[in-house]
């Protein structure tokens, strides 16, 4: 009776367990299939979750404020600007490192460290004072220590090109021979100066006052010819007529250049009494 016995209770363990086992597969099919545990990469985290690009944010630095072709200006007011950039490579986000290195900032203007004249803070530099080269194309170059997306250490550069455009030397007339109120005088010599303006900070041109459109008046009257010899840079009158008994307008005229290379018309004017009696 024993021995009966014992099967008959194994079976019926048998068949326990396997109902139970079957209640827990029905269990699990109503409850779906289980999850995945998330990513940082899975773009279906929460609403708006984004995806994150491999490797960091490189570093950037950028002269945002620079003079263009100033005139006779030898310093100028410049700002920079570097931090990490926020989109990574590829058009994706990017994991940001540490502040940049603000103290390894440098500016070099055509080779020469300018650094100096700037103040620096945590996410740029200014200048109201950067010295420039008068007359000659400035290369303008910012620099700091940096890394790229694989946060492998270099160095970023941005560079500005900056002319100094040096207006031309305009030219000049003077009458630099003449009568001081001459009395008991019918005519007089006169000398007419007319040159390139050596005025500072200006570029000469290599042309000069056109002398053969050289003129000379006394008063309305033209007394050019046959009165005045007009050389490249001189004119000499040699007993030009006065007007007796009044006041003598003097006008020399010949045709120079602007500060810009165009042409124009200089002339010079001076008055004399004249008393001949």
């Amino acid at each position: 009776m024993q021995g009966r016995f014992i099967p008959f209770m194994s079976l019926c363990c048998v068949l326990v367990a396997t109902n139970f086992l079957r209640a827990a597969a029905d269990d699990r099919n109503r409850m779906g299939p289980a999850r995945e545990r998330p990513t940082t990469s899975d773009s279906s985290i929460g609403e708006g979750a984004r995806t994150v690009t491999a490797g960091g944010c490189q570093t950037y630095v950028a002269i945002t404020q620079s003079p263009s072709s100033p005139r006779h200006e030898l310093t100028a007011a410049v700002t920079v600007e570097f931090g990490n950039d926020p989109v990574g490579e590829g058009g994706g986000f990017c994991l940001e490192y540490d502040q940049v290195n603000s103290s390894s900032f440098r500016f070099y203007v055509n080779g020469q460290d300018r650094t100096s004249y700037f103040t620096v803070n945590w996410d740029g530099a200014t200048s109201t004072s950067v010295p420039l080269v008068d007359d000659t194309m400035n290369s303008l170059v910012a620099q700091i220590d940096g890394w790229d997306y694989d946060n492998i250490p270099g160095l970023d550069k941005d560079t500005a090109f900056v002319n100094v455009a040096t207006p031309g030397c305009p030219t000049s007339i003077q009458i630099t021979q003449a009568p001081s109120d001459p009395y008991y005088q019918h005519t007089a010599d006169f000398q007419v100066t007319y040159s390139k303006n050596p005025a500072p900070h200006c570029a000469s041109y290599e042309l000069a006052p056109d002398s053969s459109t050289f003129k000379f008046y006394v008063g309305t009257a033209d007394k050019t010819w046959p009165h005045f010899t007009a050389g490249a840079s001189v004119a000499l009158g040699v007993d030009v007529p006065l007007v007796d008994g009044q006041t003598n307008t003097f006008r020399a005229a010949v045709t120079g250049y602007n500060e810009y290379g165009a042409t124009r018309r200089d002339s010079v004017t001076i008055t004399r009494f004249v008393d001949a009696t």
